[in-house]
């Protein structure tokens, strides 16, 4: 599974300030990694979306140094609310998940305190969830898929080629949860057998002009609110 990095340099106490009381501010720094599936062939950041646990991880340095976490406490707050729980010395990561209900994005903001209580640094990072995807891509000969989703493919009668449906940002622990249903021109068909995920094009010779529409419809049966969609379009010429 991929990782999605973020980074965010913001609002560290002013240098006025720390002069007064005589100490240094610090930079703090936000890691966001996101729990939603990406294939690990993917070479892009895995995003969070409606109900996937996303982890964020505040990082401090001082010059250029990072400091130990256990030095500081850590004042967490999910859209403007202190959350006391996941808030304290040495707490430099919570755990997020979208409620059900929470389509809009969520602001993040932490505040670092050290030993004397006093504010040393602060940083936030707006979530936002994304919509799972499924896109189509073309099987070769020998197995492994072509690097470019399809939407579109001509084909001459006689001939066929293997499809295979790959789900990005969805949250599942096994594929097992995951239903696959294809369809030709809103006719249901049959995958692969043994592999749900996958279905052979086939143009029977003299099918030359017969054009079709091939989708496929996932759905994550842990979850009422994942269920997408794709289709690529097929010429027989």
């Amino acid at each position: 599974m991929k990782i999605f990095l973020l980074i965010i340099f913001l609002g560290i106490v002013p240098l006025a300030l720390a002069q007064t009381d005589n100490f240094k501010p610090v930079e703090v720094n936000l890691l966001l990694e996101s729990g939603s599936y990406v294939p690990s062939w993917y070479r892009g950041a895995s995003l969070p979306t409606l109900e996937s646990k996303t982890k964020v991880s505040a990082f401090i340095f001082l010059n250029g140094k990072k400091l130990l976490p256990a030095n500081f406490t850590y004042n967490w707050r999910i859209d403007g609310n202190l959350d006391r729980e996941v808030s304290g010395k040495g707490k430099e990561s919570i755990s997020y998940a979208f409620p059900k209900s929470k389509g809009s994005s969520s602001v993040i903001q932490v505040e670092v305190l050290d030993t004397k209580n006093k504010l040393r640094g602060k940083a936030e990072i707006v979530i936002d969830p994304k919509v799972p995807e499924v896109l189509i891509y073309e099987k070769n000969s020998s197995g492994p898929i072509v690097s470019r989703a399809i939407r579109n493919k001509t084909m001459s009668p006689g001939s066929k080629f293997e499809i295979k449906a790959v789900p990005f940002f969805m949250n599942f622990v096994a594929k097992s949860s995951l239903q696959f249903i294809w369809f030709q021109d809103s006719q249901p068909q049959n995958a692969v057998d043994g592999e749900p995920d996958a279905y052979v094009v086939e143009a029977k010779p003299g099918t030359g002009g017969q054009n079709a529409t091939f989708k496929v419809i996932v759905t994550n049966t842990k979850s009422l609110l994942e269920k997408i969609e794709n289709s690529i379009y097929v010429e027989v010429r």
